[in-house]
């Protein structure tokens, strides 16, 4: 008991024959009895004890914090999950910065490897010696399961192939990666018929991030997956005491590889309500490649008055954002299950979304906020001027 309570290690020591010879079998049965009767008491024999190893866990994803996005978050709360309440050592393989450094941190209580890239494709990190660095980091830390990340190729194409025998599940965050744009749609279409089928066949299990994707475009893998929608901290993102007026969001990305996050179509509309709405204006949260571009068409809409640019913002300063707006847009014109939208309801905030993916299944329309047609800027415009006059 002053062991239990003190946190520390209790050999018990004995041969059989000196047990046998004070006819003591009975009192060692009832010390064992006692101890497995204790709570949080961990008992192994001598030999479990020079097998046994903690449950590591490693975590592979593209992007990971202080990077910003809806995965990136997705992933460190799950990893900060498993290591605080389930029993698990997680550690993180992600992208770091351009060169040939492999470097190793801790990042909030997490062990974290930043493999280099050499070049980046559709925004996607990718180095030539990624296997052999995560052979090495497999081999160094004794990790006993893999848990990948997709739909960005790498990270679970080459855990399936470095695994050597350890399970890898494989989390499946979107539908179809294609964008509508050539020739980026046609590489993205031989990866999704001839290379993901293969990883996803090599993988012990498949989690979907919706139902959409189980159903829809990874249906074929139905009988080894599941859905796991993802989660916010509803204790974090709170509302604000009340709404303010006329102050429209946007959180996404804006390089020119998420071009399908639609702001454009969230511009026009903005554009054709500015008018009747003097003191309408817009919150872009995000930064990226494509930034530059915005800002033009910002200008020739002649609304650059009306619109500022707020760039990345990490989780306190969105908190923040989210409790200064009226309404979320979010104009997709191809998505899954975008996490801002649950995180501006956690803030109490109504949100006009894109019937695609699982957003028909996040926003009630016309209870929680209106859904409308991708790409339709005028259909958005109603639906904006409608939510803010009332």
């Amino acid at each position: 008991d002053k062991v239990l309570a003190s946190g520390g290690v209790y050999h018990l020591w004995g041969h059989s024959w000196e047990i046998e010879g004070h006819g003591d079998w009975q009192k060692l049965e009832s010390v064992f009895a006692y101890i497995a009767g204790r709570q949080g008491v961990d008992y192994v024999t001598n030999g479990q004890l020079a097998v046994k190893r903690p449950k590591k866990l490693l975590m592979l994803t593209h992007y990971f914090p202080p990077h910003l996005g809806g995965i990136e978050y997705y992933a460190l709360n799950i990893a900060q999950q498993l290591q605080k309440n389930h029993g698990w050592e997680v550690v993180v393989a992600t992208s770091g910065e351009r060169g040939w450094a492999l470097k190793k941190a801790t990042y909030q209580g997490l062990t974290v490897y930043r493999l280099p890239y050499l070049l980046k494709l559709s925004n996607s990190p990718l180095h030539p010696l990624w296997p052999w660095w995560l052979r090495k980091i497999i081999k160094a830390e004794d990790i006993y399961i893999i848990n990948a990340h997709a739909p960005t190729p790498g990270p679970a194409d080459i855990a399936v192939r470095v695994a050597k025998g350890l399970p890898v599940i494989v989390t499946y965050h979107m539908r179809s990666m294609k964008k509508g744009q050539l020739p980026a749609d046609w590489l993205i279409g031989f990866y999704e018929q001839n290379i993901l089928p293969r990883t996803i066949k090599a993988a012990k299990s498949l989690i979907c991030a919706s139902d959409v994707v189980r159903d829809g475009f990874l249906k074929q893998f139905r009988a080894k997956s599941q859905t796991i929608t993802p989660g916010v901290d509803a204790g974090f993102f709170t509302p604000a005491a009340s709404l303010s007026s006329d102050t429209v969001l946007f959180v996404g990305s804006l390089n020119k590889s998420d071009a399908h996050k639609g702001l454009k179509f969230l511009l026009e509309a903005l554009a054709k309500i500015a008018r009747e709405r003097p003191s309408i204006n817009l919150q872009i949260a995000g930064s990226g490649t494509g930034q530059s571009g915005f800002e033009m068409l910002v200008k020739k809409l002649g609304i650059a008055d009306r619109v500022k640019f707020l760039g990345g913002l990490d989780h306190p300063a969105l908190k923040k954002a989210y409790q200064r707006a009226s309404v979320l847009v979010l104009p997709s014109t191809n998505d899954n299950f975008p996490l801002v939208i649950i995180e501006a309801m956690a803030s109490g905030l109504p949100v006009i979304g894109t019937s695609v993916g699982s957003i028909p299944e996040l926003v009630e329309d016309g209870q929680t906020g209106y859904v409308v047609a991708p790409a339709d800027s005028m259909a958005l415009a109603e639906k904006l001027s409608y939510l803010l006059a009332h």
